[in-house]
């Protein structure tokens, strides 16, 4: 496998530069829980933070959705990315280099080139922006006011007027057009012969993900009448645009720390508001918010705020983007601009001041969604008002929040004047048809494989020998991996016992050795399993001495049935002692083997049965 080709050595030497707090923080909040951090899952919806992260580990584990894993794999699952790919993310992130061989280079996935396609092609427009060439784009971005240091930070640029400059210079990288096309980044021609650049004398807008890798582009166009004004990227391996929010991998620290994300429409908006002090801020590209932009929005802020433009394409777009947030359950507000004024123009000649005003007192999401309903209805009529119910009480029953919900409810009840207990009766029934009506798709669910928990005990007891390596020789000496139920700890338990004692164990290390997704998911989860530190010797007796005695109860049984495997105790418990069936051994020989059992289990001292005895003897 192509990850194999990557030294180990240079992977250990990622792992020490690399702190999975600082990058995970990236792209979840997270808050410190004693020894670990939790925040809200990214790789699935929820309301209560199950998504735990353990610094002394380098590990992650989400108790919800079953993710888990080390540096790569969260780099691999959030930007969907082979592994040598994530290496060599995580290699330029940390200054490491990969020795020439290593599995990144040979990697020949067209995710990983579409990404390295990009990323040439954003250094090559920016290069451009400060030719001779670029100079009218240049001139453009400081005509709008920006400054060279917002210019570089965004990595703005300029894509040259000839038809295939891009094509020549990219191909001279080893970039083909066939790989240019599927990064959206050239066009067939139309008679089939051929290509041409997509983007043609235009200012350039990168887009990157979270990781600040080139995902694609947004192009403005330079000359008066030229359609469309702005041009994007299509969708791509690599580029949703509904999932993307432009601006978000610059802003989100500020964002976090502000509790608040201030949502604008274009991406002149989101860089003028950054040029004057605004840095809580993101663009939605120009369309409607979505769903998925709404989830993660919700990682980082319980506040958001709308600034669309001031005339009717605005109110429209800020009205499609409330029916989205109401539905999320955020704490959505409104600043309607006045006039023809855009954010861009508003914060140029007002200031930040005035802007950050607006948005102290923006309109909650309700209060601006039924004051523009009472511009097309009269609501002062009792018609009027039933057209509005029907029209926000779908949108509200679409929230996913219980506590959301009933606080929009009675918003609404108060704004209408009409009586909260026959609106939340209204509000019951177009849920429960909602629920008839609709199921979760199947893309929609997590793609974590799941696998069955294995029992508490076993689970845990792995956990301390995770965590307490001086354990597993001593777990060797006295148990096997046949005195675990469970068939992945049974696969861990063999794993740790026959590992040379002399050689030390590193978790992040051992994760990344796994090829096994259930062992590296049971490892995940195992070593989160918290302990009182105190009291880890008592602790490992006590589970050794019970695992003994289990053991020893499910031979005793199998000697008593001549061998056959019986389902023993009542159904759902997970280690059930010994039933007596009232019959009795056959044999005065089988007699003294159960009653040496049951000394052992009054005891509770066991010796280690090796495998040769456990050949002659059905006790052990």
């Amino acid at each position: 496998m192509a990850r194999n080709l990557i030294p180990e050595e240079t992977l250990e030497r990622i792992r020490a530069a690399i702190d999975i707090v600082d990058l995970v923080s990236g792209h979840v909040q997270l808050t410190r829980k004693g020894r670990n951090f939790r925040g809200l899952c990214p790789f699935h919806t929820e309301k209560t933070p199950s998504f735990n992260v353990n610094p002394e580990l380098q590990i992650y584990r989400c108790f919800g959705c079953g993710a888990g894993g080390n540096i790569f794999k969260f780099v691999q699952e959030m930007d969907r990315v082979s592994f040598p790919e994530a290496v060599s993310f995580l290699a330029r992130r940390c200054g490491v280099e990969i020795p020439e061989g290593g599995g990144a280079r040979r990697d020949g996935q067209v995710t990983d080139k579409i990404y390295r396609a990009n990323e040439w092609a954003a250094k090559y427009y920016h290069y451009l922006l400060r030719q001779d060439e670029g100079r009218m784009a240049l001139d453009y971005l400081h005509g709008r006011g920006l400054s060279d240091e917002v210019i570089d930070r965004f990595y703005l640029g300029y894509a040259p007027g000839s038809g295939t400059s891009l094509l020549e210079r990219a191909g001279r990288r080893g970039h083909t057009p066939d790989l240019l096309e599927k990064a959206g980044l050239a066009l067939p021609s139309r008679s089939g012969r051929g290509h041409y650049d997509r983007f043609r004398d235009r200012v350039m807008f990168p887009i990157a993900n979270l990781s600040r890798r080139s995902i694609g582009f947004g192009a403005r166009t330079l000359k008066p009448g030229d359609e469309p004004k702005y041009l994007n990227s299509p969708e791509t391996p690599v580029y949703h645009k509904g999932s993307v929010l432009y601006g978000l991998n610059w802003t989100r620290k500020e964002i976090v720390s502000r509790d608040c994300a201030i949502v604008v429409e274009g991406y002149m908006d989101l860089l003028a508001l950054a040029q004057a002090g605004v840095a809580h801020v993101v663009a939605s590209s120009g369309t409607a918010l979505t769903e998925q932009q709404c989830r993660i929005l919700d990682r980082y802020a319980r506040r958001v705020v709308l600034v669309f433009d001031g005339d009717a394409a605005g109110s429209a777009a800020a009205i499609r983007g409330l029916e989205v947030l109401i539905g999320a359950g955020l704490d959505a507000q409104v600043v309607p601009l006045p006039g023809d004024d855009d954010p861009d123009s508003f914060v140029r000649r007002e200031g930040a001041g005035r802007f950050e005003q607006l948005v102290d007192e923006a309109q909650s999401a309700i209060d601006f969604y039924i004051g523009r309903l009472g511009a097309e209805i009269d609501l002062s009529t009792m018609a009027g008002k039933m057209r509005a119910i029907e029209r926000v009480v779908p949108l509200i029953a679409n929230c996913n929040k219980e506590v959301a919900r009933n606080f929009m409810r009675r918003q609404v009840a108060q704004r209408l004047r009409v009586d909260e207990r026959a609106l939340r009766d209204d509000m019951g029934k177009t849920l429960v048809a909602r629920n008839l009506r609709t199921r979760p798709p199947a893309e929609e669910l997590p793609e974590t494989p799941s696998y069955p928990e294995p029992p508490g005990p076993e689970r845990d007891f792995m956990g301390l020998l995770l965590q307490h390596p001086q354990l597993i020789p001593r777990s060797a000496a006295g148990l096997t991996a046949e005195h675990f139920t469970d068939s992945r700890v049974r696969g861990l338990a063999e794993l740790l016992f026959s590992r040379d004692p002399d050689d030390s164990l590193d978790l992040p290390s051992l994760m990344s050795s796994l090829e096994d997704p259930g062992l590296a998911d049971l490892v995940s989860s195992c070593a989160l399993v918290g302990f009182d530190e105190e009291q880890v010797e008592r602790q490992w007796r006590d589970y050794v001495r019970v695992f003994r005695r289990n053991f020893l109860t499910r031979r005793i049984e199998e000697s008593r049935t001549g061998g056959r495997r019986t389902r023993l105790g009542r159904p759902g418990r997970r280690y059930p002692q010994l039933r007596h069936q009232g019959s009795h051994p056959r044999t005065a020989q089988a007699r003294r083997r159960q009653a040496r059992g049951r000394e052992c289990l009054t005891r509770g001292d066991f010796p280690v049965v090796s495998d040769s005895h456990r050949a002659h003897s059905s006790v052990g």
